[in-house]
C-alpha cells in the first residue's frame, strides 16, 4: 500500500503529458518505488486503450463542439455530424 498515493486527476495528467517538469520528475520518482501507484497508473493505461477502441470501432455517440469536430478532421479522423 502506498502512503502518499498520487490523486487520480494528477496521474491522468501525467499520462496525458500535462505536468510540468518538475511534476514529471517527481511523480516518475514516485512511481519507480511504488507498485499501488503504478497499477493505478496501469489502469488508466488500459482504459484509455479502451476507450479509443471503443471511438474507432464507432460505438461512442456524442454532441462535442464544433472546434473538436475540426480537430478531429484535421487529424485524418472520420467524423459523421448528424
Amino acid at each position: 500500500s502506498c502512503r502518499a498515493p498520487i490523486p487520480l486527476e494528477r496521474l491522468v495528467e501525467y499520462w496525458l503529458g500535462e505536468t510540468d517538469a518538475t511534476a514529471t520528475d517527481a511523480i516518475d520518482e514516485h512511481l519507480l518505488g511504488c507498485d499501488a501507484c503504478g497499477a493505478r497508473l496501469d489502469e488508466i493505461v488500459a482504459l484509455g486503450r479502451g476507450v479509443r477502441a471503443a471511438v474507432n470501432a464507432g460505438l461512442v455517440s456524442c454532441f462535442v463542439a464544433p472546434a473538436f469536430v475540426e480537430r478531429l478532421a484535421a487529424a485524418g479522423w472520420r467524423v459523421r455530424e448528424y
